[in-house]
C-alpha cells in the first residue's frame, strides 16, 4: 500500500478546503442536515429520511457502511465479490453514480471510478451518525444527487475528554484494530482493517485478500463571538486483490493476481459568522488515485474536486432564506497501455460556477420548502434544477409530506473518456435528466415511528454504459432513447417492546425499467422486492442483536464470448443473516462478538461473483 507523502499531505492543509455540516452539538437524532440547507427537525422535512445513530452503528455487526445500508428503505445494494471489491449502492432505482456521498460535509464521489463512490471502503469504526436523503436533491447538492444523498458523520469534538482503542480478530485471517480520541473541539481517529478474503469466481479457489488503514482529524470551536471555525482531514489507504475474466471460454471471473491500490485524502475548512445575517464560507478538495495492477501493466486514474462555496441566509422563525454561491473544478487525470482501441492517455478538467436558493416557510402546521440551482458548466449548457416540498402535521406526532422536482446529472469523465479492456468513452454525451415526485408518512409515538413513501421518477437521456461499438469492436456509452421509469413503495417500521427489548423493519417494492428493443427492460441489479428485519436486546451490561436482509430476484447482464455477447440473466432470492453480541465489564472495557452471513448463505449479488461466506469475529475494547 501506498502512503501519502509528507509534501502531499502539506499542501493539503494549506489548502484548508469544506465540512458542509460541523459534527457535535449540531448533530441531533431528530434533526436532518441534508433536507435542507440547514439543519431542520425531520418532522419539517418534504422528503423520506433514514437516520442510524451511534448505537444503531455499533449495534449493526456491520464492518462496512455497504453492510449498514442493507437495513434502509429504498436502498439496493451490490457489491463485487468479497470485502475491499466494488460495492454500489442505487436509491429508488437509479443509478450508483446519481447518489451523493459526503463524510463531514465533504463530497466523496470518485471521479476516476465514474463519479460514484465504492463504499466498501468507508470502515465503520469512526462512525458516529449515517443519514440517508432520497429523491432528487440536485436542487440543494448538485449533480450527484439526482437520486439522493448518503451523509455519514465521524468521531466529533467533545467538551469533555474521551477515547477507546479496540483491536479484533476473525475467520479469514480478519484483523481490525482502531483507535479514538475527542475533546474540547478536537478529535482524530484511526482505524485498520485486513483480511484474507475468499474465492470470489466459480473457477478456481484463489482468495482475494483486503487491507484499509483510514485516519482522520478534526477541529471545530468558536474564534470569537458568533464566529466559529470547522477543520476536518481523512486519508483513507486500501488495497483489494480482484480477478480477472476469462472472455475466451465463459466469459465468467477467473482467478488473477489483480490488484488495485487506492489513496484518498479529503480536506475542509469552514468558518460560520452568526448574527441577523448568518455567513459560511467553505473550501474543500476530495482527491483520489487509483493504480490498477493487470498483468504487471498497472494503469492509472486520479479525480481531483476542488469546492470553494459561500452561503447567505437571514429570516425568523417563519421564513427564512438561503443564498448560495459555488465555484468548482474537477480535474480527471488517466494512464494505461493502449491496447489499440484508442489512446487511454488523458488529462481532462470541466470548471463550473453555481448559484442557487432555498425559502423555507413554517407557520403552525405547515413546513414548505422551494429550492432552485442554476449551473454554468464548461463542457454542458447551463442547467437548471428545482425542487419544492410540504411537511403537513394532521396530528401530534403524524405528519405527512411530499414532493416535486428536477434534477440534472452531468455525464462522468469515464463515460466520455475513459478507457479499460475494450471500453471506449463517449464524449458526445448529453447529461441525464429526472423528473419526480413522492408522497409520504411519518408517525411517531413515545416508542415508535413509522414512515412510509410512494416515489414516482421518469429519467430522460439514460447514459447506458454498455453499447456494442462495431467501429472498434469493443463498448462504449451512449444516451438511451426514451424514458426510464422508476416507481415504488417504501417503509420502515422502529418500535420500543419493552424497556430491554426493540424491533426494526423494512420493505421496498421497486419497478424500474428502461426503453428496450422491443418495449421495456428491466434495469439490472435492481430488486423489485427486498426488505430487512431486526431486533435488539440490551439489558445492563448485555447488548444482543440480530439482523436478516431479504434480498428478491433480481436481473443482471452477462457478456459470453460468443453471439450474441450479451444475456439478460436472473440472480436468485437470499436471505443473510448479522449477529451482534457486546458485553460492558466495566466502564472501561467492552467485549463484542460478531459475525456476518451467520448462516453461510451462497448467493450472487453480480452475476459470477459469489459473495463471501460466513465471517466471525471477536474483539475487545478499552475506553478511557
Amino acid at each position: 500500500m501506498r502512503a501519502i507523502s509528507p509534501a502531499a499531505l502539506t499542501a493539503a492543509l494549506l489548502i484548508l478546503p469544506v465540512a458542509g455540516v460541523a459534527n457535535g452539538d449540531e448533530v441531533m437524532e431528530n434533526m436532518t442536515v441534508t433536507a435542507s440547507r440547514t439543519p431542520i427537525p425531520i418532522a419539517h422535512a418534504g422528503a423520506s429520511v433514514t437516520i442510524l445513530g451511534r448505537e444503531d452503528v455499533a449495534a449493526s455487526g456491520a464492518t462496512t457502511l455497504v453492510e449498514l445500508l442493507r437495513d434502509v428503505p429504498g436502498l439496493a445494494v451490490s457489491q463485487q465479490g468479497p470485502l475491499g471489491a466494488l460495492a454500489q449502492v442505487r436509491v429508488r432505482g437509479a443509478e450508483a453514480n446519481h447518489v451523493l456521498v459526503m463524510v463531514d460535509g465533504v463530497e466523496v464521489n470518485d471521479l476516476a471510478q465514474g463519479s460514484e463512490y465504492n463504499f466498501a471502503h468507508l470502515n465503520l469504526a469512526a462512525v458516529e451518525r449515517v443519514e440517508v436523503l432520497r429523491g432528487p436533491q440536485s436542487a440543494l447538492w448538485g449533480s450527484d444527487a439526482l437520486a439522493g444523498v448518503v451523509h455519514v458523520t465521524t468521531v466529533g469534538s467533545d467538551p469533555g475528554a474521551r477515547g477507546s482503542i479496540g483491536v479484533a480478530v476473525g475467520t479469514n485471517g480478519t484483523g481490525q484494530g482502531g483507535a479514538r480520541y475527542a475533546s474540547g473541539g478536537f478529535a482524530a481517529y484511526a482505524d485498520w482493517f485486513e483480511t484474507d478474503g475468499t474465492n470470489v469466481s466459480r473457477q478456481g479457489a484463489e482468495d482475494d485478500g483486503y487491507e484499509n488503514l483510514t485516519i482522520g482529524a478534526s477541529y471545530m470551536g468558536r474564534i470569537a463571538d458568533g464566529a466559529r471555525l470547522s477543520v476536518n482531514l481523512r486519508h483513507v489507504g486500501s488495497e483489494n486483490e480482484y480477478d480477472g475474466f476469462d472472455f475466451v471460454t465463459t466469459g465468467l471471473p477467473a482467478d488473477a493476481a489483480h490488484v488495485t491500490e487506492r489513496e484518498a485524502l479529503h480536506v475542509s475548512a469552514r468558518l460560520e459568522v452568526e448574527g441577523r445575517v448568518q455567513h459560511r464560507f467553505s473550501l474543500s478538495r476530495s482527491d483520489t488515485d487509483n493504480v490498477n495492477k493487470s498483468g504487471g501493466v498497472p494503469s492509472i486514474s486520479r479525480g481531483t474536486r476542488d469546492q470553494v462555496q459561500y452561503q447567505l441566509g437571514f429570516g425568523n422563525a417563519v421564513h427564512a432564506l438561503a443564498l448560495v454561491a459555488e465555484l468548482e473544478r474537477e480535474d480527471y487525470d488517466q494512464r494505461g497501455f493502449d491496447a489499440g482501441f484508442g489512446n487511454p492517455n488523458r488529462d481532462l478538467d470541466v470548471d463550473a460556477r453555481s448559484f442557487g436558493f432555498e425559502y423555507r416557510f413554517s407557520a403552525g402546521a405547515v413546513n414548505t420548502s422551494l429550492s432552485a440551482r442554476h449551473d454554468d458548466n464548461s463542457d454542458f449548457d447551463d442547467a437548471v434544477s428545482w425542487r419544492g416540498g410540504i411537511a403537513f402535521e394532521v396530528r401530534d406526532g403524524l405528519t405527512v409530506f411530499g414532493s416535486v422536482g428536477e434534477a440534472v446529472k452531468n455525464p462522468s469523465f469515464v463515460e466520455r473518456f475513459g478507457f479499460f479492456d475494450t471500453f471506449i468513452g463517449n464524449p458526445d454525451l448529453e447529461p441525464e435528466r429526472s423528473e419526480s415526485m413522492e408522497l409520504g408518512a411519518r408517525l411517531t409515538g413515545d416508542r415508535y415511528s413509522i414512515e412510509l413513501a410512494l416515489f414516482d421518477a421518469e429519467l430522460g437521456n439514460e447514459i447506458n454504459g454498455f453499447v456494442f461499438d462495431p467501429g472498434t469492436g469493443g463498448t462504449t456509452a451512449a444516451n438511451v432513447n426514451g424514458t426510464s421509469e422508476r416507481r415504488g413503495f417504501e417503509a420502515r417500521v422502529v418500535a420500543e417492546l419493552a424497556p430491554t427489548l426493540s424491533v426494526h423493519a423494512s420493505v421496498t417494492v421497486l419497478d424500474a425499467e428502461q426503453p428496450g428493443a422491443p418495449g421495456t427492460t428491466t434495469e439490472v441489479r435492481r430488486p423489485e422486492r427486498s426488505g430487512s428485519a431486526g431486533l435488539r436486546w440490551k439489558q445492563s451490561d448485555w447488548t444482543v442483536a440480530l439482523t436478516a436482509n431479504f434480498v428478491g430476484e433480481q436481473h443482471d447482464d452477462f457478456f459470453p464470448p460468443a453471439p450474441p455477447f450479451r444475456e439478460r440473466v436472473t440472480l436468485d432470492n437470499f436471505v443473510v443473516f448479522r449477529a451482534h453480541a457486546r458485553w460492558q465489564v466495566n466502564d472501561a472495557l467492552a467485549l463484542t462478538a460478531d459475525a456476518t452471513n451467520l448462516l453461510d448463505e451462497d448467493y450472487e449479488e453480480v452475476f459470477g461473483f459469489r459473495a463471501p461466506g460466513r465471517v466471525v469475529r471477536a474483539g475487545i475494547r478499552f475506553s478511557f
